[in-house]
């Protein structure tokens, strides 16, 4: 059977998404550490575009199994590491600047292990990170719903915005 093979252009708003043009190799070819579980974070490591670069999504059920391409890279939480928690961070912008900032220097971005082992990372007790994630669950699932009635009436960077104030609250300690 076919493996799909993740690349950066899967990658939009947070979520991975199937394209028209997926690439797919024969699953024979794939290593079991190079397939997807639940919750991994795939993120675009290297490109030539500053916007791109460090794009992130969790994997979902319907990705489980599923491999990456070359440019790009798969961040596992540990059992210390609430994987929804995890997931929302990389979702932030705090993350995305950082990361914006750390690529730069040459004509391709590149995001290096250690840019990502290096990075601040706020991590409460697993209790409290249990908690956000699943407050951040819901707000986001009522703020999705808000936008899709909505869509027509208003400017699609409002949703962002909000978005962006829920996740930061949420890694300031200020959500619940």
């Amino acid at each position: 059977s076919n493996c799909l093979i993740l690349r950066g252009g899967n990658i939009q708003d947070g979520k991975i998404v199937n394209q028209k043009d997926n690439v797919y190799i024969d699953r024979i070819l794939v290593k079991d550490r190079q397939k997807l579980m639940k919750y991994d974070v795939v993120i675009v490591a290297s490109t030539g575009s500053v916007k791109v670069i460090g794009k992130a999504a969790s994997a979902t059920t319907d990705f489980v199994g599923e491999s990456f391409g070359a440019f790009m890279t798969v961040l596992r939480a540990n059992e210390t590491v609430d994987k929804k928690y995890f997931g929302y961070f990389f979702q932030t912008n705090f993350y995305r600047k950082k990361i914006a900032n750390l690529a730069k220097g040459s004509n391709i971005n590149n995001i290096k292990v250690k840019h990502l082992q290096n990075m601040y990372f706020p991590l409460p007790p697993i209790t409290k990170q249990k908690l956000i994630a699943q407050r951040l669950d819901d707000l986001i699932h009522k703020l999705n719903e808000a936008e899709e009635h909505l869509a027509s009436k208003q400017d699609p960077g409002y949703f962002h915005t909000i978005k962006q104030a829920i996740l930061q609250s949420a890694f300031l300690g200020k959500l619940i």
